[in-house]
């Protein structure tokens, strides 16, 4: 199995329809595309002792195996998510996948 971690820093003047829209499309991207085997998502709670540089949105994403991950990477839905909804607030992040 793959995990894939997202981490997002956004603008901080994104509204809070622009965050449900993000939720919404990760819940959406999940029903639509069978390679999703588990989601978890949300807005970062930035607890005391967290990072130096902390991330604003957080997102875990399970895969069977690495060409799941692939195709998920390059599915017109998740394009389409990323280019409508992440990037207008998206203003940096990182990921990462590990094996479980």
């Amino acid at each position: 199995m793959i995990r894939h971690i997202l981490l997002l820093t956004l603008r901080a003047d994104a509204t809070p329809a622009e965050l449900r829209a993000i939720a919404d499309g990760f819940e959406a991207l999940a029903k639509s595309i069978p390679d999703i085997a588990g989601l978890r998502h949300g807005t970062a709670l930035q607890l005391p002792g967290s990072s130096a540089q902390p991330a604003d949105y957080a997102v875990q994403l399970d895969f069977d195996d690495e060409a799941a991950f692939a195709r998920y990477i390059d599915h017109p839905l998740h394009k389409e998510f990323v280019r409508s909804a992440v990037a207008p607030v998206r203003t940096g992040g990182m990921s990462a996948q590990i094996r479980l």
